[in-house]
């Protein structure tokens, strides 16, 4: 075993009005719930303008053995901004402007900067940075650190982990973690040793080294994966922050590495009559070789009946065919403007695929801004469409973040029907037989009403279900259950892109296995040992105890 030697460093500021705490209920209020619906409670907030705020407010919740749930703009749908006690610490001071050097393709950022304004600024130089989650304008840089954000565009260029290359991370014992990717990197087996300048970790635990060890659960690169701490054969120490939805530090910088911003985008929205057909296509144009072919799908999006459905509702003169089950949105990013080569191309693949190519509506090629926006927006009726049902029937929404290898794409499609058409199938009869007993005089539903779309280039769907009373809430969450295990089973991801947080602990265990645990556990242990950041994501307090 190995010791990788890592210094701190202190944090930047002096403390000032930043680490005062906020004890109007009214004002703290506003941040006691996220996009999951979920609802908390908190005694104080804490709105840090510096490092040394930060800094102040952890080393004082530390002594006073009090949780503290970092936040940002709380878009998360798994309630891990959601407090459940003590304090609220917002990051929303934090958003110092963007420092670009643009010709290193780099930029420094203040984590409470939102995404989408910090993007608009590089578009005005010319420059990309590729993550793109939908939330992007209602979310911050620092909370897609924490939550390993991707979005449509990940089919192409990966998740956020793969464009940090350095931070700035406030521990619990108020010390700073400056990193840069590629400094600290450890095999399994190995450990990052923290020096600790003050002598102190957390509060009073005395201990003038903090030993990381390497977490050993690993999910294939092919799959797209946000789930715990990142582990394997080799992990660099930045990578253990990201994706660690608040748990282990608070980052409060981030530096990025950016590309040149590409001069145009071929956009194209094409109906199929059947799923396999489309199913086709997606493969095709994964399968295609970039260094000879012109087709490259940078972000490839499924949309199912139902939500063809949505979006005719939402969007009238949108024309889709009647005949048309689902629908692929493509986009393809080039450095020229598209010409008429590559459109080609394009519809020669779709129509050897079977695309609805001569009917009117079964293939919308964007060719002006306008029309680009109009297909922006066909992709947000649907979310929207999703939240509305959900709100009409008085019933939460169950929405699946699954995701799988290539080879198991039309498998999970399949999975996918029979959730809805025949969901009984899915389940074993001892849990039929307790579902029935929980109603005895009703008859549980042959079939549920779900809404299908998301990352096809990523195997990854989103499949909305929208139970309409108790009983048909508790099956789908029977059935949502059966489709984690099945995932699993193949080697899947149960949370391809939103995280853990609270809701999704029982299968995060199962996932990572007995071992997996206890090394993230140790992980946790070693930079929060009173577990004060994030309390009750990730992991049970019993488990913490």
């Amino acid at each position: 075993m190995s010791l990788l030697r890592v210094p701190v460093t202190q944090p930047r500021g002096s403390v000032g009005p930043g680490a005062e705490p906020c004890l109007d209920p009214a004002i703290v209020d506003g941040y006691l719930r996220d996009a999951s619906g979920e609802v908390g409670q908190a005694s104080a907030l804490f709105r840090p303008q510096c490092e040394a705020d930060i800094a102040a407010i952890l080393k004082r919740a530390g002594r006073e053995d009090v949780g503290v749930t970092v936040v940002a703009m709380q878009t998360s749908t798994t309630a891990s901004s959601v407090p459940r006690e003590g304090w609220v610490l917002s990051t929303e001071n934090l958003a110092d402007e963007p420092t670009v050097a643009a010709q290193s393709l780099r930029a420094v950022c203040g984590a409470g900067h939102v995404l989408g304004a910090f993007q608009d600024l590089l578009a005005e130089a010319a420059l990309l940075y590729p993550p793109d989650p939908t939330s992007r304008y209602e979310c911050s840089l620092g909370g897609s650190v924490a939550c390993n954000a991707s979005g449509p565009r990940s089919h192409r260029y990966g998740a956020t982990r793969n464009w940090v290359r350095g931070m700035r991370v406030v521990l619990c014992c108020g010390e700073v973690l400056d990193l840069r990717r590629g400094q600290w990197l450890a095999r399994r087996g190995d450990q990052f040793h923290i020096e600790h300048a003050c002598g102190e970790q957390a509060g009073g635990v005395e201990s003038i080294y903090s030993n990381i060890p390497v977490p050993s659960f690993f999910i294939s690169g092919e799959i797209k994966n946000a789930v715990g701490y990142s582990g394997g054969e080799e992990v660099d120490l930045i990578d253990l922050f990201i994706g660690s939805e608040g748990t282990l530090g608070v980052v409060v910088e981030v530096e990025v590495e950016l590309l040149p911003l590409p001069a145009g985008s071929f956009n194209f929205f094409a109906c199929f009559e059947n799923e396999s057909d489309a199913l086709d296509m997606i493969e095709t144009s994964r399968d295609a070789d970039p260094g000879v072919s012109l087709v490259r799908a940078d972000c490839l999006e499924w949309f199912d009946r139902a939500s063809l459905d949505l979006i005719g509702g939402a969007m009238p003169a949108f024309e889709v065919p009647e005949r048309a089950e689902v629908a692929i949105f493509v986009e393809q990013l080039t450095n020229d403007e598209p010409d008429d080569d590559l459109a080609g191309r394009w519809l020669d693949l779709l129509e050897g695929c079977g695309a609805l190519i001569d009917l009117p509506g079964g293939v919308r090629v964007a060719q002006t801004q306008e029309q680009r926006e109009e297909l922006r927006r066909v992709r947000h009726a649907v979310p929207t469409g999703v939240n509305e049902r959900a709100a009409r029937n008085g019933m939460p929404k169950l929405g699946t973040d699954l995701a799988v290898a290539d080879a198991d794409l039309r498998r999970i499609v399949g999975l996918y029907h029979r959730a809805a058409q025949e969901p009984l199938s899915l389940l074993a009869a001892v849990t039929v037989e307790t579902l029935r007993s929980q109603a005895p005089d009703a008859q549980l539903p042959s079939k549920l009403e779900a809404v299908t779309f998301g990352h096809v280039g990523d195997n990854h769907l989103h499949m909305n279900f929208l139970p309409k009373n108790a009983l048909e809430l508790r099956l789908t969450r029977a059935v949502y259950a059966a489709l984690t295990s099945e995932v699993i089973a193949m080697g899947g991801s149960i949370s391809a892109e939103h995280g853990i947080g609270k809701i999704k602990r029982a299968a995060f265990r199962q996932q990572v296995g007995e071992a997996g645990l206890v090394d993230m556990l140790a992980v946790k242990r070693a930079l929060d040992p009173r577990n004060v950041l994030g309390r009750g994501n990730l992991f049970d307090d019993s488990a913490l105890a």
